[in-house]
């Protein structure tokens, strides 16, 4: 009797509780919940297309990396991320990720996954991408500071063109490196400043010899972000260490 006399109460409170909680909040604690324990905090919805294992396993092995250098999404906002129809590309908010690759090969998973975290690093950050800090260390100019589309930058990339600038003359990002057409004497520095933060993450990751090549400014700024990574010779933004991962 003494026990329920405790208990009671609190169970009704809770009751109360949820009932009051707005429907995006029940979901965001129901997702907390079901990535208690889980892989960076990763929820996989089969929503559109069912992930397979391997799938799953090339998101989660980028996500680990990301963990490793300092940044732990699995005690932030879960990030749901779905599989659509597709051979390639995604899309990306502060916690979701769409996937348009059902039908593309695992690696693609794998090199993807980089890009698209590094979107969420860049909201979960205030939209770290377009403060002046990496703005200035990367040689973008804007009109407005909300705006992307107002960016400039003498290598930025525009449709019609693959490459502007030579990474002896400007600070770029690698472009295309691991293709047939890399050339790190024809590189760019994407299309605005989300997209540069989200490809130099990329590269800072799977190739730092050749971001720190092209690319200095780019790799220190990074290095200072991903902390984490410190002590690990794969990420010092040294050219003479080759790590490709």
């Amino acid at each position: 009797m003494k026990i329920w006399f405790f208990v009671f109460p609190t169970i009704i409170a809770a009751i109360f509780v949820t009932a009051f909680l707005g429907w995006s909040n029940r979901v965001k604690i129901y997702l907390r919940l079901s990535t208690l324990g889980k892989p960076c905090g990763i929820y996989f919805a089969d929503t559109f297309k069912k992930w397979s294992s391997p799938q799953k396993g090339m998101v989660t092995k980028a996500c680990y990396l990301y963990q490793k250098g300092g940044i732990n999404f699995a005690f932030s906002d879960p990030i749901i991320v779905f599989l659509e129809t597709g051979t390639g590309g995604a899309s990306t908010t502060k916690d979701t990720i769409i996937y348009k690759m059902a039908e593309a090969g695992i690696d693609d998973f794998y090199t993807t996954s980089f890009h698209e975290l590094a979107h969420i690093v860049d909201f979960r950050k205030d939209g770290l991408s377009m403060k002046p800090s990496w703005l200035s260390a990367t040689g973008w100019a804007c009109r407005d500071p909300k705006d992307p589309s107002s960016c400039s930058n003498p290598c930025k990339q525009e449709s019609g063109k693959a490459f502007y600038c030579s990474y002896k003359d400007s600070e770029t990002l690698p472009s295309r490196f691991g293709t047939a057409d890399y050339d790190p004497y024809h590189t760019d520095v994407s299309i605005n400043p989300l997209e540069d933060f989200a490809e130099a993450s990329r590269y800072f990751i799977m190739a730092n010899d050749e971001l720190n090549l092209t690319s200095k400014s780019r790799c220190r700024f990074l290095k200072n972000l991903y902390n984490g990574f410190e002590g690990d010779a794969c990420y010092d933004c040294d050219n003479k260490t080759s790590c490709f991962l």
